[in-house]
């Protein structure tokens, strides 16, 4: 057997082992969260995130939301979740680059700890200030990129996402999880 033969039949047999990955790239997403002010109660200061439900839909203006889903800190993705436990929704230009921001500008994030027994409120951090980075390449089919933000508590939020294009599943999260006062993002 020739040494090129050799080659192709060791790649194809990690192929086959899952050692690379065939199809279309996987929606994910990679979260960590600082909390510098704790409330009574509260003992994480930093956890880490991840998740494969990352999705992203267009928006009249020119606008892209992002909806990533996470579960409990320590669930491991690829596990299946029935209802994520955190959610991380960012609204801002659509295109890549660097998006700014602000909270006045149209150019919103969010993160949303989902109440997980009925009757239970749900907590919502705003963020005040960030930055929203897009990779130029496969939009519309994936939208990549990171994202740097401060919320209104002081809570830093780091992200890198790889999401695709999921309408229903942005807005089924906006009517059920966005308080009425956010509802209008359009």
């Amino acid at each position: 057997m020739s040494a090129g033969a050799n080659v192709a039949a060791a790649l194809a047999g990690l192929a086959l082992l899952g050692g690379c990955e065939t199809g279309p790239p996987k929606p994910h997403a990679e979260l960590t969260v600082l909390r510098d002010k704790l409330e009574p109660g509260q003992a994480i200061r930093r956890f880490d995130l991840e998740t494969y439900k990352a999705f992203y839909a267009p928006s009249p203006g020119g606008w892209r939301k992002m909806l990533l889903g996470f579960p409990l800190p320590g669930a491991r993705p690829g596990v299946q979740f029935e209802r994520p436990v955190y959610y991380l929704f960012v609204r801002f230009h659509a295109g890549p680059g660097t998006h700014r921001l602000t909270g006045r500008s149209g150019q919103e994030a969010y993160l949303i700890e989902a109440a997980r027994t009925p009757g239970e409120k749900k907590a919502l951090w705003l963020a005040r200030e960030g930055v929203v980075r897009i990779e130029p390449g496969d939009l519309p089919l994936r939208l990549v990129g990171n994202l740097e933000l401060t919320c209104t508590d002081g809570t830093r939020l780091r992200c890198s996402f790889d999401a695709v294009p999921n309408a229903e599943e942005v807005e089924n999260f906006e009517k059920a999880y966005l308080p009425d006062e956010f509802d209008a993002f359009d």
